[in-house]
């Protein structure tokens, strides 16, 4: 059975790596991705 599930980010950025692959089944909190942050300098 196929579910969508909303993923939001906890920061801004570019992703640097997927840790997972098409058809792994993933739990509650398990790492999708890495994320590089933007910096903002003001």
């Amino acid at each position: 059975m196929k579910m969508e599930t909303p993923i939001f980010a906890p920061c801004d950025g570019t992703i640097r790596e997927i840790k997972v692959k098409e058809e792994d089944q993933v739990a509650e909190n398990d790492v999708l991705a890495i994320i590089d942050e933007k910096h903002i300098e003001v």
